[in-house]
C-alpha cells in the first residue's frame, strides 16, 4: 500500500525531495485490556534514503476491514510526522 500524491505534497524553500511510503507489514496484536490493536512495519523511501520503523496504534473500531485499517493508520502516521517535524523544527536533536 502506497500513501501519498504528489501533487498535495507541500512545499519547502528547499530543492523538492519525494518520498514514497509503504506499509510492508500489517498484522493484529491483542492490547493489554484484550482489544485488537493494528502494527504496521512502515518503509519511507527516497531517491537515496530508505527509513523503516513499526508502529501500532489502538483501533477505533474492531472492524477487521483492512483498508479501514490503512485509512486509519494514515491518519496516524500524519500526526506523527507532523507533531515530529514540529519538534524537529523547533529543537536540536538530543540522545537519550
Amino acid at each position: 500500500m502506497l500513501f501519498g500524491d504528489p501533487a498535495q505534497r507541500r512545499t519547502t524553500g528547499r530543492a523538492a525531495m519525494e518520498a514514497r511510503i509503504s506499509v510492508r507489514d500489517l498484522h493484529y496484536e491483542p492490547d493489554h485490556e484484550n482489544r485488537e490493536k493494528a502494527c504496521m512495519d512502515v518503509m519511507v523511501r527516497s531517491e537515496d534514503r530508505v527509513f523503516n520503523f513499526a508502529f501500532s496504534f489502538q483501533l477505533r473500531e474492531q472492524t477487521g476491514n483492512v483498508d479501514a485499517t490503512l485509512q486509519e493508520g494514515r491518519e496516524c502516521l500524519i500526526d506523527l510526522f507532523r507533531a515530529a517535524l514540529d519538534d524537529l523544527e523547533s529543537a536540536q536533536l538530543q540522545t537519550e
